[in-house]
């Protein structure tokens, strides 16, 4: 359990890149059409954003999850896992 701002600035830096509260520098892109359209209009500044980070974490976003399935697909690959694999994502609105 994380019990000081320390620690929590600490589990930030050592687990996933997509925080805006972490400068982990620039993160480059994934080759997904859809993101490099929104990330440029994102750099455009046609859109009004709450933090100035926001497009680094959204690359960051994608990054760990590209990170999180490669290590899925490598573990399932090892024990010969045949199972299916759901995954539910939700939006923080």
């Amino acid at each position: 359990m994380v019990k000081t701002y320390e620690e929590l600035k600490q589990l930030r830096h050592n687990t996933f890149i997509s925080h805006v509260q972490v400068k982990h520098g620039e993160i480059e892109a994934l080759e997904i059409p859809e993101l490099i359209r929104v990330l440029k209009k994102l750099k455009s500044k046609k859109v009004e954003l709450w933090n100035d980070d926001l497009p680094t974490m959204i690359k960051g976003y994608f990054k760990d999850m590209d990170i999180l399935f490669a290590q899925l697909k490598l573990k399932c690959n090892q024990i010969k896992c045949f199972s299916m694999f759901w995954l539910t994502l939700h939006t923080m609105e």
